[in-house]
């Protein structure tokens, strides 16, 4: 028998056997109930409401949900697994400009920036995106002194580091204006140029980091 609809969204029919039923004196038919994978309470439906057809009621659980730093991913960022995983990253870039975002997922700053970084991500196919939630990766934050959330690093090839800074979505202009500063060409330049493909130039030194 075809699924059907239930009593809630959070419900299916299936076709089944009697022998599915719980067994009670007062012939009802014991459903339990979830709230998040939590199971919240219990319902009793009258056991003639289902002997009538043989169906079984349950739920239907929905997927985990993503995490709101696995969203829009896109396909020049990555999300590091492991201190081998972030170095190997690093190596197999080359000469390619990198940008490393450090973030937590409690913290409420850096996920008011996920969708600018992933915006920016999406207009400059040609860098490389890093992210590295230090929850999890806590070697390389303390390797890398980092001491501040949301922070920034910019890499690129033998150079290395070449910057370094902490900014809120309030402060974005401090994103743009590093990215300008390192030769990459910001979405501003490319329409007054009417180009939308991100260029390098040299390195002019590094910024500061924000004390923010």
């Amino acid at each position: 028998m075809s699924m059907a609809s239930a009593l809630t969204n959070h419900w299916v029919v299936s076709g089944s056997s009697r022998h599915d039923m719980s067994n009670r004196s007062d012939d009802c038919f014991k459903v339990l109930t979830w709230n998040h994978n939590v199971i919240k309470g219990k319902q009793f439906l009258p056991r003639e409401k289902v002997a009538l057809t043989g169906w079984q009621i349950t739920r239907a659980v929905p997927k985990d949900p993503k995490k709101w730093w696995e969203i829009d991913m896109k396909d020049n960022v990555i999300n590091i697994k492991s201190q081998d995983d972030f170095d190997e990253q690093l190596l197999m870039a080359r000469d390619k400009f990198t940008v490393v975002h450090f973030f937590s997922p409690s913290c409420g700053a850096c996920k008011a920036l996920h969708s600018k970084v992933h915006q920016f991500a999406e207009m400059h196919p040609g860098l490389q995106f890093l992210m590295v939630n230090c929850n999890e990766q806590t070697h390389i934050c303390k390797r890398l002194h980092v001491c501040v959330l949301p922070l920034f690093r910019f890499y690129r090839g033998a150079e290395g580091r070449i910057c370094s800074f902490s900014c809120t979505i309030s402060t974005i202009h401090k994103f743009k204006d590093a990215l300008k500063k390192h030769g990459v060409q910001t979405e501003s330049q490319a329409a007054e140029k009417g180009d939308a493909s991100p260029k390098m130039d040299r390195d002019d030194g590094p910024i500061e980091p924000s004390n923010d």
